[in-house]
């Protein structure tokens, strides 16, 4: 009877998804229990990696990535058909009050600003000197302030009150909802990537489409 309940748990089905550390810490770790509820019988294996999987060759069952949703060889969906990302600078709300209150663009010259170095040189999201220039803003250094190599360690200094991050909604979705952080001001910057679910094309499997079909179900949320 050992042998035979030994023999059920290693035959169980496992989902491996690779996602952005922000996406993954944000988005996907929060709900995830979810899929576990609606499909029991599916062990999930969440890599958080900015590495590109090579769906082909590794393990991965199925990627989250933010791109052009342009891979050769790979079936593509978005993850929100019609929906642009915009990115934001997002702060504590700590950080509209004080001496110096963030009120218009220009005030970020009295706080530090947040990078993500995981997006330098890459061009996939705007840099802080990106979003200064469409701000109208020469006044500020787009260098200076805290670097990290990790995206939500940025997110998380900024709720923290140590600065301002720049993030697109979509990953801050919750901490905005919870009032952890908020959009100090309007000005955003239009992206043309988006998120998109990706898998080898003609090997996507049962336990691929059903977590696709629960990502479509949980678009109301997104």
């Amino acid at each position: 009877r050992a042998m035979g309940n030994l023999a059920k748990v290693e035959s169980r089905d496992v989902l491996t998804v690779s996602a952005t550390p922000a996406f993954a810490a944000k988005w996907l770790l929060p709900r995830i229990h979810l899929f576990r509820e609606r499909h029991p019988e599916i062990d999930v294996r969440l890599d958080a990696t900015h590495e590109v999987a090579n769906l082909e060759r590794s393990e991965v069952d199925v990627a989250i990535r933010f791109g052009t949703g342009d891979y050769p060889g790979l079936e593509c969906r978005p993850l929100r058909p019609g929906i642009a990302e915009r990115v934001h600078p997002v702060c504590s709300p700590t950080l509209l009050e004080g001496e110096h209150p963030l009120k218009q663009p220009s005030d970020l010259r009295y706080h530090t600003l947040l990078h993500d170095e995981t997006v330098k040189g890459t061009g996939v999201l705007p840099t802080w000197k990106t979003w200064l220039a469409s701000a109208g803003v020469d006044s500020v250094p787009a260098d200076r302030g805290l670097h990290f190599g990790n995206s939500v360690l940025a997110i998380d200094a900024a709720i923290n009150g140590q600065g301002v991050a720049l993030s697109c909604s979509f990953v801050v979705a919750d901490d905005l909802a919870a009032g952890r952080l908020l959009r100090p001001f309007d000005t955003a910057c239009d992206l043309e990537h988006n998120y998109y679910v990706v898998h080898p094309r003609g090997r996507a499997g049962d336990k691929v489409e059903k977590f696709y079909r629960w990502l479509a179900d949980m678009r109301a949320e997104m």
